[in-house]
């Protein structure tokens, strides 16, 4: 097991240097954006808002990080929703600009983000299962990296947990059996949770990855 005080995040919080840095960047890059985008946000939008957010982080978010109240990734998004809140913002300052006096009052853009979300459902909560499905894309790609598992594993993990197909529809469409779809799933879910758990914690994708052999 790696000692807690030994994680990316801990490491941060203490000091941060170029390649605890960069570790965290890679990590967390395609979350922030993946978070930026479920609220409707144009590309250029979703690069500022990781930016801010990661400008945030670095002049003392990490300090203020408090691990006994909760996970870090919660505490993350809950910075860059006010990034995305700033965004929208600007975004509709930028539209008002086109839009006739008496259209601003009923324009969907001069709502903000929590009355714009379907109803029923948290827009906090959405938005940080965005940011996890995304972080969940990049832990895959780092098994895949790592030659832990086979690319077409992978996507038969994809096919059947995460794009929700059948059984027999994905041994069909990888020409495989359904025994094998099961124990793809089996295999890639069990060590994708290990590794999830190392993450929340604070660990990098290298520290989740051997932490995760630990557990086998």
């Amino acid at each position: 097991m790696i000692p807690t005080q030994h994680t990316l995040i801990s490491r941060l919080r203490a000091g941060t240097s170029d390649a605890d840095w960069e570790k965290f960047y890679a990590v967390y890059e395609r979350p922030l954006l993946a978070f930026a985008a479920w609220h409707s946000l144009g590309e250029s939008d979703c690069w500022d808002v990781l930016q801010e957010t990661m400008v945030k982080m670095l002049r003392g978010g990490f300090a203020r990080f408090e691990p006994g109240k909760g996970p870090f990734s919660g505490f993350l998004f809950n910075v860059a929703k006010g990034c995305v809140i700033d965004a929208i913002r600007r975004r509709n300052r930028r539209e008002a600009r086109h839009l006739p006096l008496d259209c601003l009052s009923s324009s969907p853009l001069s709502r903000a983000p929590e009355q714009r979300a379907p109803a029923g459902d948290n827009p906090a909560e959405a938005a940080e299962r965005c940011g996890q499905m995304a972080l969940v894309a990049v832990a895959l790609d780092f098994l895949i990296e790592r030659r832990i598992f086979k690319p077409r594993t992978v996507a038969i993990f994809r096919a059947v947990t995460l794009d929700g197909m059948e059984t027999r529809e994905v041994a069909r469409r990888f020409n495989t059996s359904a025994g094998n779809v099961y124990e793809a799933k089996r295999a890639v879910l069990a060590r994708l949770r290990r590794m999830l758990q190392g993450l929340e914690r604070g660990l990098d994708l290298k520290e989740a990855l051997e932490q995760s052999k630990e557990q086998e």
